[in-house]
């Protein structure tokens, strides 16, 4: 059941990126005032691959990934969308439980996920009804090639 949260400010719920935070965007985006964003972590904690080197996170600040990568390339080609289905289950589940939300706003592979919801995939109703709008943020080129790997996925059994 939703919450009854009052509507004087558009709430966008917002997604973060591969090897990312709720708490890192919420932090880059403190400055914007006149939005209700809410931010939210993937429930699939970052898998650390040993072509990252861990100085890229000196702080061992908990880090998340919608999906993972293969472990040998950096590429939209080179995703593996094993917790596609999951991770766009939890995210409604959350707009369901703490909407309603106006928007979505995505970042890189947040992004994905938010065109992911938006496609029409038959007997897969995604995006909740009270969502007017998404905004990707660094999101990959979606054509074909993106696109494919993501249906496939979501289409099997």
């Amino acid at each position: 059941m939703a919450t009854n949260v009052s509507q004087s400010k558009t709430r966008i719920l917002v997604l973060h990126g591969y090897y990312d935070s709720a708490q890192n965007r919420e932090y880059q985006m403190r400055s914007l005032k006149d939005i209700d964003f809410v931010f939210i972590n993937s429930p699939f904690p970052f898998v650390n691959y040993d072509f990252l080197k861990s100085t890229d996170n000196p702080s061992n600040e908990e880090r998340y990934q919608w999906m993972s990568y293969k472990p040998t390339e950096w590429s939209v080609s080179a995703y593996d969308y094993d917790t596609i289905k999951e991770s766009i289950e939890y995210i409604t589940n959350y707009i369901n439980q703490n909407g309603p939300f106006d928007g979505l706003l995505g970042f890189s592979q947040g992004a994905i996920v938010c065109v992911t919801m938006l496609l029409d995939i038959p007997n897969w109703s995604i995006l909740p009804a009270c969502i007017k709008f998404v905004i990707l943020v660094g999101c990959p080129p979606i054509n074909d090639k993106t696109i494919k790997p993501i249906l496939d996925t979501l289409n099997k059994k």
